[in-house]
């Protein structure tokens, strides 16, 4: 077989370690489960890490007993583990394909071996038991090392394994659909990074459940990551159509598209795809996009970018739905020169779940990131640990058995962050303060679990804890920057905003008056004012801001349409005006172009307030076939439930005055 050297040359060094008493393997827990409470004790008198010494018993067996050779014991864990990103065409700086390339870069191969920095496996050992792990063993770290000193030779040309071929062909077989994006991108020669959105139709007519998907990021040479999202409106697109270039600039930031289902499908150097299974199988509906973000660095010439996706189908809808819960901290700011800057945020959760993955994130400045989860009856459990971290290789990490964590849990996880001039990946000559934010110049701290809830009830319950949880989060950031900046208008209206999701009417009402005080001629601000007292049920108040939003500026549909419902709505009978009503309501509509749902919904309400029952039925149904064209299929069904009042009521009326009409 390929490999039967260095297998025989590992099972030789484990022996003689073996016998000589330098290696004891840690204790396990016979129940181990993928996750240990605490590390693995180690009993051996010499550390096992080779960055603290471990390998060097190791390197003394090889080093007496054995002569190394590239052609015998390197080549084939060169060609397992090095030259499938080390080859033309690929995400690596040079190749690794054969003995004058390799002895090229010997001394660097062993320093980044040896300090495991490569292949590139950012989690510690003993916080987590992986599926794909890329690593190399301490015997195949040692073999290198003492090649490397014995003078690196070749050895006989026979010995050499041959060399490893690739082809084109997909990691998990052929797709049932590949979708590509609709033309290239261009990345110039120099600059910034740049992050760019696509959109890629995916043309499908029916509903399909998906149970993988596979990135071919088009250009792996500048492609420093991807990250796959589903649009089912059409907000992605157009903004691609408002974009001269392909796609649109920016990080994802629409609300519109969203990870499939909680799944989080990336692309990484190195990283294979996750072959899935059909019980957690994705939705995607019949005219549904998939935008792709691509992190791309220039690298010196113009290169040419065209991303590709494989989908993979299940032939059976899924029977559970995973969640994916993120815990993040924008409370960052981090001072020029501190090289050990931290953050933390916990979540406790409301349901019993099973971890099937774990994805943290940081830019630049990350240095260290754990997580972990102190359980109801007081243990605290390792779910991941890096020591050392590199924005160039994030991943996700898949345990090869889910992590069970009991209702009450509570999940935390601790970023530091390097913001010295020791860090070589720090952007900043000098270093300068950085703060939250989504371009990799700023800073981010997050941790991503893909969790599978016990029912689809327990599903809703964690969606809603979670969002409530991450508003609180964004309110005190924003509670913060007002701390420093008290008269800043934009920060009250967030803070009215948020205040007013989590449905604490007095405290958003609080920020947006105080906002007002601020910027007395902001329309926002009195439109978001009115809004809120027209929903507590101060609807003379209401109309007064609204009315003064509209004169501020003019013909904005959502202003038109507020005004309309509260003439129309108006508990006060002296204050209703229905004809007003009808005409501020169809100008909503018009402008835009008969398209938006909810004003036409408001058009077909101030028609029945009027007694104009066929206008509101016709316009009801307007509404409807508008809501089901965004697919927006909630608000559509509470339309229809309108829209069958209004029908029966006309039936009612016409049996009892026995007419048609």
């Amino acid at each position: 077989m390929r490999f039967r050297r260095i297998i025989a040359a590992s099972i030789f060094v484990t022996a003689l370690l073996a016998a000589w008493g330098f290696w004891v393997r840690p204790e396990r827990s016979d129940e181990y489960t993928g996750v240990e409470d605490v590390p693995a004790r180690k009993v051996e008198t010499e550390p096992l890490n080779p960055r603290e010494g471990g390998a060097r018993s190791t390197e003394g067996a090889v080093r007496t007993q054995l002569q190394v050779t590239f052609n015998n014991h390197i080549a084939p864990i060169i060609f397992e583990n090095c030259s499938g990103c080390h080859r033309p065409n690929q995400s690596a700086p040079f190749n690794l394909l054969n003995y004058t390339e390799v002895r090229k870069h010997v001394t660097q191969i062993v320093e980044v071996t040896e300090n495991r920095l490569m292949p590139p496996w950012l989690p510690v050992e003993e916080y987590g038991d992986f599926k794909d792990a890329r690593v190399l063993s301490r015997e195949e770290i040692a073999l290198i090392k003492v090649w490397a000193e014995q003078g690196a030779e070749e050895g006989d040309k026979a010995d050499l394994p041959r060399e490893p071929v690739w082809d084109d062909a997909w990691h998990l077989g052929d797709p049932d659909v590949v979708v590509t994006m609709p033309e290239p991108y261009l990345l110039g020669p120099d600059g910034a990074d740049v992050y760019r959105n696509f959109v890629i139709p995916t043309r499908e007519t029916s509903i399909r459940f998906v149970r993988s998907a596979e990135i071919r990021p088009g250009n792996p040479k500048v492609v420093h990551h991807a990250v796959l999202q589903v649009d089912h409106t059409r907000a992605s697109r157009s903004l691609d159509e408002q974009d001269p270039d392909p796609g649109f600039g920016g990080i994802m930031s629409i609300p519109e598209a969203h990870l499939p289902d909680g799944h989080f499908i990336g692309w990484t150097p190195g990283k294979l795809p996750n072959p899935g299974i059909g019980d957690l199988a994705w939705r995607l509906e019949p005219g549904d996009d998939l935008v792709l973000q691509l992190h791309m660095r220039p690298a010196g010439k113009s290169e040419p970018v065209q991303a590709t996706v494989g989908l993979y189908f299940s032939e059976r809808p899924p029977t559970s739905r995973p969640y994916a819960l993120v815990l993040r901290s924008k409370l960052i700011d981090i001072p020029p020169g501190d090289s050990s800057y931290e953050v933390r945020s916990s979540y406790v959760l409301p349901v019993d779940v099973r971890v099937l993955s774990v994805y943290p994130h940081a830019h630049y400045l990350g240095k260290e990131i754990d997580a972990s989860a102190l359980l109801p009856d007081g243990i605290r459990k390792g779910l991941l640990r890096i020591e050392h971290w590199d924005f160039s290789w994030q991943d996700e990490y898949r345990y090869k058995t889910p992590v069970f964590l009991r209702k009450g849990t509570v999940v935390t996880m601790r970023h530091i962050f390097d913001n010295s001039s020791g860090n070589p990946r720090n952007p900043n000559d000098p270093p300068k303060r950085v703060g939250y934010g989504q371009n990799s110049t700023d800073e981010m701290a997050e941790l991503m679990l893909q969790v599978l809830p016990a029912s689809a009830a327990d599903w809703e319950i964690l969606r809603n804890d979670a969002a409530e949880h991450a508003i609180r989060d964004q309110i005190d950031l924003v509670e913060r920057r007002l701390q420093s900046a008290p008269a800043d208008h934009s920060q009250h209206i967030q803070a009215g905003l948020l205040y007013k999701r989590l449905s604490e009417p007095v405290s958003a009402m609080t920020h947006f008056e105080r906002a007002l005080e601020l910027e007395p001629g902001s329309a926002r601000a009195h439109f978001l004012l009115a809004d809120l007292l027209a929903e507590t049920g101060r609807f003379e108040e209401a109309q007064r801001h609204f009315e003064e939003s509209d004169r501020l500026d003019p013909n904005q549909p959502e202003t038109l349409d507020s005004l309309a419902q509260i003439l129309a709505r108006n508990s006060n009978a002296a204050s209703r005006d229905l004809d007003r009503a009808i005409r501020l309501a169809l100008r909503a509509a018009e402008l835009s172009n008969f398209k938006n749902p909810a004003h036409l919904e408001t058009v077909a309400i101030v028609y029945a307030g009027a007694g104009e029952s066929a206008k509101a039925i016709e316009y009801s149904e307007r509404a409807v076939r508008a809501a089901n064209d965004a697919k927006a299929f909630e608000l559509s069904a509470q339309i229809q439930r309108r829209l069958d009042s209004y029908r029966s009521k006309i039936a009612e009326i016409r049996k009892l005055t026995g007419t048609d009409r």
